[in-house]
C-alpha cells in the first residue's frame, strides 16, 4: 500500500508524488522485490492530520501492513501510535539530490535506520508476510509504556474522556464516552456540540501543550445529573420506553447534519418530532420548511421543490419562484409523505440530495445547497422498494438515520399526560372551560384503540372541551368514544343515551368546517385554519355532506 501523506502546497505535493512514482520503477529494485506479496496502490491522504488518522485506521483495519509515503511531521505524530497498535510498518520517503547515489532515501520508522529503497523492499519481500508485525523491544522497567498505560486506564475509567482535533474531528473516545454520546473516531462534531451539553455536563479541557493540534476533554455530569432519569431527547416528553429508545436516535440527529427518515402512522407526530430535531440542532436559527408531498399536484412537484425562472413554462410567475430547497437554506427541509412521490419524480430529488446542488426549472445555473433533510412517511418504504414503487437508491440516501414513532395504542402511558397538555392549551386558547379530566374519562381514553393516534386525541379533547365548556371537568360522557354497553340480566344490550350527543357533535363539526370554508378562499387555507391535512378535510366534508358532497 503506497500512501502520500502531505500537508504541503500543491506544487510541492506534485514533486512528492513524482518521488513516490520513481520509487516504484527505480532501477535498484531487484528481481526478488517483484514478488513482494503486497498490492501497490497510489492513494492520496487528505492533508488534515486528523482526517489522515481516520483514513489510516480504516486501512489498517482492512489488513494493510506496509505503508510508504512522504510524511509530514504533524501526520507522523498522529499516525505512529495507530500503526503501532495495528502492527504496521511505516517507511518515510525523502528526496535528495546527490550525484552517484539514489535520489530515494527511506526511513524505516520501526527501527529508525536508513537505507536505499531497493534494499528495504528486497528485505521485506524475503520475509514471510506473517512476520511483518514489527519486533518491538520491551521497554526497560524504568521506562513504562505510558501510551499503553493511559489507553488501558481510559478504557477502564468511568469518567468520560474525549480527544478532538481543532477541526472538531473525534480522535479518541473511551468506552463510557462511546456509550453515552455515540461517538466514534472520525466523527465530525457540530460547532455547538459542547454548548448544547453544558446544561447537563461540565467540560474540562486538559492541558496538552500550547501548540497541540487537538484537545483532550474530561466530561463530568453535573451534580443533579444522576438524581433524575435522563431524557434521551428532552424536546419530546414521553413515558414510553419504546419511544425513548427511538428518541436516542433523535438526539444524534439533532447533533448531526445527516439525512433522517421518520416512520410512523398517520397522526403519530412526525412533523412535531421533525421540528423538535430542528429546534435542538445548530440550524435552529435557520428556517424550518415543511412540504407535504401528497398535497402537491403531480405536475407541480418539481417547481415547488426546485423553483423556476421567469417564463419557464406557461403560467409561470413573473420574476420566477424560489423553490423549497432554496427557501430552507441554512435550515431544515421537512418532506412529509415522501412515499407519495411519483417514482418518475424521485430521480430529480435523488440528484439534488447527492450533488447538494439545485437548478431551477428553465435555468442552467446550479446553486449550492446548505440544508438538512428530514423525510417522513406512513408507508413501509422497504416494502415499497421491493414492489418497485420507490427507488432503492433514494431510500438509502434518505435512510441514514431512521426513527420509528410508536403508535399511540402502543404507548398507553402517554395518553393521560397528552390529554392534560391539550386541555391546558385549550383553556389558554379560550380563556375559560373545564380545567380537569375525571378518572372515568381517563379510563375511557386509555381503552380506546386510537387509529388516528395523537392527532385523533387532540381533536377528541377539543370536542370534549367544547361539550363540557360550562362544566368544571370533562367526564366520560363528553367523549365521543364508542364503549361496550352493559348487558341486562337476560343478555340484552342496554342502549346508552349517546345518539343525541353524537348528533350534537356532528353539528358542531359541520358548523366549524363551514365557518372555516367561508372565511378561507381555498380548501388548503381552510385545512390550515382547522389544523388538519387537506385530505382529512375532504374526508370530513364527505362524511358530513358539506359543499360538493351535499
Amino acid at each position: 500500500m503506497l500512501l502520500s501523506l502531505t500537508g504541503t502546497p500543491s506544487d510541492i505535493r506534485r514533486s512528492q508524488h513524482r518521488t513516490i512514482s520513481q520509487a516504484l520503477v527505480h532501477p535498484d529494485l531487484t528481481q526478488d522485490a517483484a514478488v513482494l506479496p503486497f498490492s501497490f496502490v497510489v492513494r492520496d491522504i487528505q492533508s488534515d492530520p486528523f482526517v489522515c488518522a481516520t483514513q489510516v485506521i480504516t486501512l489498517a483495519q482492512q489488513g494493510i501492513k506496509l505503508f510508504w509515503g512522504v510524511i509530514t511531521t504533524p501526520c507522523m505524530q498522529i499516525i505512529l501510535p495507530i500503526l503501532q497498535q495495528y502492527g504496521c510498518h511505516l517507511f518515510n520517503l525523502s528526496f535528495q539530490e546527490k550525484k552517484g547515489s539514489s535520489s530515494i532515501v527511506i526511513h524505516q520508522t520501526d527501527y529508525l535506520d536508513t537505507g536505499k529503497l531497493a534494499d528495504a523492499i528486497t528485505h521485506i519481500a524475503s520475509r514471510n508476510p506473517t512476520e511483518l508485525v514489527p519486533t518491538q523491544q520491551p521497554p526497560p522497567e524504568s521506562v513504562p509504556d505510558w501510551k499503553a498505560l493511559l489507553f488501558a486506564w481510559g478504557e477502564q475509567s468511568l469518567e468520560y474522556i474525549i480527544a478532538i482535533s481543532n477541526t472538531r474531528v473525534v480522535l479518541y473516545a473511551n468506552r463510557p464516552s462511546r456509550e453515552q454520546f455515540s461517538l466514534r473516531p472520525g466523527t465530525i462534531l457540530e460547532e455547538e456540540w459542547e454548548e448544547q451539553l453544558l446544561n447537563l455536563w461540565t467540560i474540562e479541557t486538559l492541558d496538552v501543550g500550547e501548540n497541540a493540534a487537538y484537545r483532550l476533554l474530561l466530561m463530568r455530569p453535573r451534580a443533579s445529573f444522576h438524581s433524575r432519569p435522563i431524557d434521551p431527547f428532552p424536546a419530546i416528553a414521553t413515558n414510553s420506553p419504546q419511544y425513548k429508545a427511538q428518541l436516542k436516535t433523535a438526539s444524534i440527529a439533532a447533533l448531526s447534519g445527516s439525512n433522517t427518515l421518520l416512520l410512523g402512522e398517520t397522526g403519530s407526530g412526525k412533523e412535531v418530532l421533525a421540528r423538535a430535531i430542528h429546534e435542538s440542532s445548530s440550524r435552529k436559527n435557520g428556517p424550518f420548511i415543511a412540504v407535504n408531498i401528497a398535497c402537491l399536484p403531480r405536475d407541480l412537484i418539481a417547481s415547488e421543490l426546485f423553483g423556476y425562472t421567469d417564463g419557464a413554462f406557461t403560467g409561470a410567475k413573473k420574476g420566477g419562484y424560489i423553490g423549497k430547497f432554496e427557501a430552507a437554506s441554512t435550515g431544515t427541509l421537512f418532506l412529509d409523505e415522501i412515499g407519495e412521490m411519483p417514482i418518475d419524480q424521485q430521480v430529480l430529488l435523488l440528484r439534488v440530495l447527492e450533488e447538494r446542488k439545485v437548478m431551477r426549472l428553465g435555468s442552467h445555473d446550479e446553486k449550492q445547497l446548505d440544508v438538512r433533510i428530514i423525510a417522513a412517511t406512513n408507508r413501509q418504504l422497504d416494502e415499497e422498494v421491493e414492489a418497485g414503487r420507490f427507488r432503492a437508491d433514494l431510500y438509502y440516501r434518505l435512510n441514514v438515520l431512521q426513527i420509528c414513532i410508536p403508535p399511540l395504542r402502543d404507548r398507553k402511558e402517554d395518553i393521560a399526560p397528552l390529554a392534560h397538555v391539550f386541555l391546558k392549551q385549550l383553556h389558554e386558547q379560550y380563556g375559560a372551560g373545564p380545567t380537569g379530566i375525571c378518572d372515568d374519562a381517563v379510563l375511557a381514553l386509555s381503552e380506546h384503540s386510537w387509529p388516528g393516534n395523537v392527532r385523533e386525541l387532540r381533536n377528541m379533547m377539543e370536542r370534549a372541551f367544547l361539550l363540557a365548556f360550562h362544566e368544571p371537568v370533562i367526564t366520560a360522557h363528553h367523549l365521543p368514544i364508542e364503549r361496550h354497553a352493559p348487558k341486562s340480566e337476560k343478555g340484552a344490550t342496554v342502549a346508552a343515551p349517546r345518539a343525541q350527543e353524537h348528533s350534537l357533535l356532528r353539528d358542531v363539526e359541520r358548523q366549524t368546517i363551514q365557518q372555516a370554508l367561508s372565511e378561507a378562499h381555498t380548501l388548503s387555507a381552510a385545512a390550515k385554519k382547522l389544523g388538519c391535512a387537506r385530505s382529512t378535510l375532504y374526508r370530513k366534508m364527505r362524511e358530513l355532506g358539506i359543499g360538493q358532497f351535499s
